[in-house]
């Protein structure tokens, strides 16, 4: 185990070929969001579902060990949140 670096996301997938959401994974990497920015935690959360969401069904077409629902764990300083996503609608 190790420490998880404050606002990071760190993403497992088993084939390291990211190339198909490499750029979309730079896009949310450099616009990563401090709770505090939002005006309530849920938007916060929901922004992230958003995009992780995508990033998952993407790769599960490309991919087919990855599936488009995916597991995700939030950290505040204060709080945690788990957040199972089922797979999205087609």
């Amino acid at each position: 185990m190790h420490a998880i670096e404050p606002m990071s996301i760190e993403l497992f997938v088993f084939n390291e070929d990211i190339g198909p959401l490499y750029h979309e994974l730079i896009e949310l990497q450099q616009r990563l969001c401090n709770p505090a920015s939002f005006d309530c935690l849920s938007r916060w959360i929901n922004y992230y579902t958003v995009a992780l969401t995508s990033i998952f069904k993407k790769f599960s077409l490309v991919d087919h060990t990855v599936s488009a629902s995916c597991d995700i764990y939030f950290q505040t300083p204060t709080q945690q949140f788990f957040l199972a996503v089922d797979k999205p609608a087609q």
